[in-house]
């Protein structure tokens, strides 16, 4: 698991997002797709179903882990 948050924090980079979106079920799940789209993502890593029901977000697809694994 160390290896793991090694690997992610070498290549993360920190987002403040400049818009406010309101998409998510659960409005706390937002922050997420706002640091995703501002940040330039490709995808969001989630187990939250609100936002797995979702399935994409302007061209940023949202997927649970086991499939972003495979």
């Amino acid at each position: 698991m160390n290896e793991l948050l090694a690997f992610i924090r070498e290549r993360a980079h920190w987002v403040e997002p400049d818009i406010r979106m309101s998409i998510a079920r659960d409005p706390a799940d937002d922050k997420f797709l706002e640091a995703a789209v501002c940040g330039g993502a490709s995808i969001v890593v989630s187990s939250d179903r609100d936002l797995l029901d979702l399935e994409k977000v302007k061209d940023i697809s949202i997927v649970p882990s086991r499939e972003f694994a495979e």
